[in-house]
């Protein structure tokens, strides 16, 4: 709490005149410093109690008090398998989704993986999309010297998904029916049904592996 000054009395001016009067028998004084004290005397003195007085800080209206919108990262769907499309020329979320998923109901999966809210104008030629768990997982282009074992090695890590490999893409005779230039699809092991009435028997010769197929009828 901040106290009033008080205000203290005058002296009576005949006990001013009284004290100048013995001043001017000892000492001098001129008019001007007589009329000084005079008027000095007259007027009311302001004491001030020396009470510590609060600092009021005022808001600094400086820089205006912006908003913080704190936003929640989206989580992105989980994958098992997830591999890299380049768009090509024509291509539409649609075509892309019936190459590599064979069903175009893929297409919301896809765009939400991608965040893509609007194909029409966010799927753009030359842009990188993630295909989570694909039913294709890749289309591969034979070279010359590739072998389906090395193929099946090169896709699965494992030679023993030749039989997969083969039934998918209709090879019956590897040494025939693989050809330079021509296209495999690399399947998800999870869409391959190997009927037991048909099957492929493994044969060794001399470093050469070779796939021969077998029919087997029931009687």
């Amino acid at each position: 709490m901040i106290e009033e000054a008080s205000e203290e009395k005058p002296e009576p001016l005949s006990e001013v005149k009284e004290a100048t009067d013995r001043r001017i028998e000892k000492q001098p004084i001129s008019v001007q410093n007589l009329k000084a004290e005079l008027e000095q005397a007259a007027s009311p003195k302001i004491v001030k109690n020396d009470v510590p007085q609060q600092q009021v800080i005022a808001p600094d209206q400086s820089e205006p008090v912006q908003d913080i919108t704190i936003e929640t990262p989206s989580i992105k769907p989980s994958a098992n398998k997830v591999i890299n499309h380049e768009v090509q020329t024509n291509e539409t979320l649609f075509s892309i989704t019936m190459r590599y998923y064979l069903n175009s109901s893929y297409q919301a999966k896809v765009a939400e993986f991608n965040g893509i809210t609007n194909p029409a104008t966010d799927l753009q030629v030359g842009m990188k999309l993630n295909l989570p768990d694909p039913l294709i997982l890749a289309f591969h282009e034979v070279k010359q010297g590739e072998t389906l074992f090395s193929i099946t090695m090169n896709y699965y890590q494992s030679g023993s998904f030749q039989e997969q490999l083969a039934i998918y893409n209709g090879i019956k005779d590897p040494a025939s029916d693989i050809k330079i230039g021509m296209t495999l699809q690399i399947p998800n092991l999870l869409i391959v049904k190997v009927d037991k009435n048909e099957t492929y028997r493994v044969l060794i010769n001399k470093g050469k592996i070779h796939l021969r197929f077998i029919a087997t009828m029931r009687r």
